[in-house]
């Protein structure tokens, strides 16, 4: 089952429509947009440097509400790196805080001694606080490796396009290394790696079309593509999951990347009916490893037909579980129970799980 997702951008969510924040002097139109190439965020950049925080301010008023969990007022950075603008390896940078909604940046108390690779603008003139708005690709420096790549050579490969992105992996079992991307044109198809970090890139493939497609491993499919280009209408509609491939335009002297999440593509799946077998509706399911149920969780909720569906699931030996915490509520008016509909545990049924395996069209009926 899915685990937690790393997050590359030091947003915390993308804001639907636009909302228009202000920060001093500062007006930022927050949309939900694609994410820059590394090309586009330096270009649209100011200044753009790795920096390390080395020291925080707490809020001062120790009755006053802390910002998204934090009391963290400012946050002292230290440059060691410069890839534009005028500062110096040395000088240092305070950021104000951000709120998490605003498109600015959260700081923690944490986060000292923690290096960041940041696209920026100046400070207006009659400010002395720096503001991350998270419209670009600003990141904690582990998760920068695609933008390094570029940076760190850039004097030689300007003017050259260039494909790149990070494949992550949504479960175990496979490795983000060593994985091979597909680049299909009209005449001929480029081949990349992905290193260590699960990036990849290719130079110099002539502008025009191309579909890239992963070449996956039995069991898994793409669960997310993000592009940095706007979904198309069909992509919108369909789900951006809807293929194991993604179409894209490369143009002359530019970049273009594709991030991609690889999931199981395997899934358990089944009905619940009642004694009068009428489908019951919102039931809560739950898969566990039949050694380690500690980690409950509501897995599914069943549709109006009494269906669930449990997504990429890893091999091995489970239980599903009904109403784990055992309350009686309208849609669940039963105890917790064990598949096939059992109370005693002893006598629940196992279900196992192969590599790419699906498992359908379990049932089960409540009895009273």
């Amino acid at each position: 089952m899915s685990r937690a997702y790393h997050h590359r951008s030091l947003t915390f969510a993308p804001l639907l429509g636009f909302a228009f924040i202000l920060l001093p002097n500062i007006v930022v139109a927050c949309a939900l947009a694609p994410k820059p190439t590394v090309l586009q965020a330096y270009r649209n950049s100011e200044v753009v440097v790795i920096a390390r925080a080395i020291s925080f301010e707490k809020v001062s008023d120790q009755s006053e509400l802390p910002i998204i969990g934090t009391r963290v007022l400012t946050t002292t950075m230290e440059v060691e790196k410069v890839f534009k603008g005028k500062l110096r390896v040395g000088d240092k940078m305070v950021f104000g805080q951000g709120n998490g909604i605003r498109c600015t940046h959260v700081f923690y108390e944490d986060d000292v001694g923690k290096e960041y690779l940041f696209y920026l603008h100046w400070p207006p003139k009659d400010e002395n606080l720096w503001y991350e708005f998270g419209l670009g690709r600003s990141h904690r420096l582990e998760y920068a490796a695609d933008d390094l790549l570029y940076l760190n050579k850039m004097d030689k490969m300007r003017g050259r396009t260039r494909i790149s992105g990070v494949l992550d992996v949504d479960g175990d079992g496979l490795s983000s290394e060593g994985q091979t991307i597909r680049i299909i044109g009209k005449n001929k198809t480029h081949m990349a790696k992905t290193d260590k970090n699960g990036v990849y890139e290719l130079y110099d493939v002539p502008p025009g079309r191309y579909v890239l497609a992963p070449e996956l491993k039995a069991g898994w499919k793409v669960e997310e593509f993000r592009l940095t280009r706007p979904f198309t209408r069909s992509e919108l509609m369909n789900g951006t999951n809807a293929s194991n491939r993604v179409a894209f335009t490369l143009r002359s002297r530019r970049h273009f990347g594709v991030d991609m999440r690889l999931e199981l593509s395997n899934h358990v799946s089944g009905i619940i009916y009642d004694s009068s077998s009428k489908p019951m509706r919102r039931v809560c399911v739950s898969l566990v490893p039949i050694d380690d149920d500690r980690f409950l969780a509501c897995n599914s909720l069943t549709d109006d037909q009494g269906r669930f569906q449990i997504d990429s699931v890893e091999a091995g030996t489970y239980l599903i579980i009904l109403n784990y915490e055992n309350k009686r509520t309208a849609e669940m008016p039963f105890p917790k129970l064990y598949y096939p509909g059992v109370t005693d545990r002893d006598q629940a049924k196992v279900i196992t799980v192969k590599h790419g395996e699906v498992v359908n069209d379990l049932k089960v009926v409540i009895r009273k």
